[in-house]
């Protein structure tokens, strides 16, 4: 998916995100390498990106936690990709509840269903949540971070 490199930058022409950290679990029963490709095709997130820490469950079930953190205009087109992905009905939805996202410093948390993540759409679910968040790099726009990210969705 192409995105044109002016929608990705505020109008004082810098980055509108400082960052987007994206985190999920893998339980024994899954296949590390689907999800992480599922990441690189949907998101354009390189496999190199993800760091892993390896956990012991109950009974001795191994649990790897993975996360990847992108910067900058890297951060922009991941969030315009991510935003893409949520039908009409979804995104409607979290635009109207994205402040109850939002803390004060400028962080956007998300709980994306896995389910819909693998089959190539997005709505927010709390069931084996894949965690999203994304900080603004400018704390002082006109509107404030909830118009940047609303920016963002509308890309």
């Amino acid at each position: 998916m192409g995105v044109d490199k002016a929608i990705l930058l505020s109008k004082d022409r810098r980055p509108m995100l400082a960052w987007v950290e994206v985190s999920f679990v893998i339980h024994a029963t899954e296949k590390e390498e689907l999800m992480t490709s599922m990441f690189h095709e949907r998101l354009s997130i390189p496999i190199e990106k993800f760091h892993v820490q390896r956990y012991e469950g109950h009974y001795g079930n191994p649990i790897a936690l993975f996360r990847a953190r992108i910067d900058r205009g890297d951060a922009d087109r991941l969030a315009i990709l991510l935003f893409s992905l949520f039908g009409d009905e979804a995104k409607d939805q979290f635009i109207h509840d994205m402040a109850r996202h939002l803390d004060d410093k400028g962080v956007l948390y998300l709980r994306i269903d896995r389910g819909s993540f693998a089959v190539g759409k997005v709505t927010i679910g709390e069931k084996s949540p894949i965690r999203i968040r994304m900080k603004t790099a400018n704390r002082h726009w006109s509107g404030g971070p909830l118009d940047g990210y609303m920016s963002l969705t509308r890309a």
